[in-house]
This record gives C-alpha cells, sequence and structure tokens, in this order.
C-alpha cells in the first residue's frame, strides 16, 4: 500500500472524535485507508445486501454486534442507521469508535448532518497526490495527465483510458442517477451521450 499524506489527519481525527466519516470520490482509496490504519477494527460493507438488510431491517440489532466500534463501509445506504448510532456515540466518550467510509458525498453529508453534528469528524480523501505518485514511481507531466491519479490505474493491469471511460459510466450510473432521482432515463441517457461527445 502507498503511504497516504491523508493518514496523519485520519488518525489526528479519531484520537478526538468518537466517529469519523472519511469521503471522497469512488476508487480514491477510501477502504484501503480505513483497514490500514484501524486494521483493530471489524470491517462491515453495506454493499454486501444481506448485511444491509440486517441494518435496515434491525438497526439496534446491528450496532449491538459492534459496541466496540467497526468501520462501516458505503454506509450511505442505510442512512437510517445514523439515527441510531446517534445514541450509541451520546452514550460514550471513547473517540475513533466508528470510522464511515461513503463514495456519493451529497447522501452522506445529507445524513450526517442530520443525525452525527458535533459528534464526528471529516476527512476528503481524493486519488493520489503527486508526492504519492512519486513515490509509487517518476512519471512525465504528459503521463499523469493522460494516467490521472486513481490509485487503479497505478496497481492493476489496465489501460488508463478504459478504467478511466468505465469510472465516469459507473460514476453516471450509481451516484449521480441516485442523487439527483432520474425519473426519464431515456432523456437522461441522450443528456449523457451528448456530453460524451
Amino acid at each position: 500500500m502507498v503511504a497516504r499524506e491523508a493518514e496523519k489527519e485520519l488518525r489526528a481525527l479519531a484520537a478526538q472524535f468518537k466517529a469519523v466519516a472519511v469521503t471522497g470520490p469512488r476508487q480514491s482509496g477510501k477502504t484501503t485507508l480505513v483497514r490500514h490504519v484501524f486494521s483493530e477494527l471489524p470491517y462491515v460493507s453495506m454493499e454486501n445486501p444481506d448485511t444491509r438488510n440486517f441494518a435496515v431491517e434491525d438497526p439496534r440489532g446491528f450496532l449491538g454486534n459492534y459496541k466496540d466500534g467497526a468501520i462501516f463501509d458505503e454506509v450511505q445506504k442505510v442512512p437510517h442507521l445514523f439515527s441510531y448510532l446517534q445514541q450509541v456515540l451520546d452514550e460514550e466518550s471513547r473517540p475513533g469508535r466508528y470510522i464511515l467510509t461513503g463514495s456519493n458525498n451529497f447522501l452522506l453529508m445529507d445524513s450526517i448532518s442530520q443525525s452525527l453534528a458535533g459528534r464526528i469528524g471529516y476527512l476528503i480523501l481524493l486519488p493520489f497526490s503527486i508526492n504519492e505518485i512519486k513515490i509509487l514511481q517518476p512519471h512525465s507531466t504528459n503521463d499523469l495527465i493522460i494516467k490521472g491519479s486513481y490509485p487503479p490505474v497505478f496497481d492493476q493491469p489496465v489501460e488508463p483510458h478504459r478504467w478511466l471511460a468505465n469510472y465516469i459510466n459507473t460514476y453516471l450510473e450509481r451516484d449521480v442517477r441516485q442523487t439527483i432521482k432520474i425519473s426519464n432515463q431515456l432523456v437522461f441517457d441522450r443528456f449523457i451521450n451528448h456530453c460524451g461527445r
């Protein structure tokens, strides 16, 4: 794993706040970073349908399984969990107990601001910085412009232009459509096609 510059700030936030939210674009390295820094905490992905259903249907029972804390990844998928998490955080003063990650910043921030204001620290994790990329391997400016700085472009055998094109499609499909609640799929698809020309 590449040492991330944000690690120091993440540790500082976890030492001061009961919970920390790590947000940022998909594939920027959020899960990798939090699992590295908080390796002693159980990791729980809300992408897993069974886990998500448990958290939705029995939030108290779900949180009861993680009384000593946990990493909740893609937690914006279970927005009503924040109301229950608020009570859990209010009952204990220990910092760094829960680490929350999410890629859909609008949904995550809205849920957090309603329930966890004052109880949570925020860290926005972006893709690799120039200094982090330099640690991996030296690159020319032209190479960086073409490749970008997302971690998968550097640690997976994929051509950057293919990865980025698929990333954009996934982002539009999952995050944009979910956030703005598209009612007419056909019109939205036409709009996206026109934007790409």
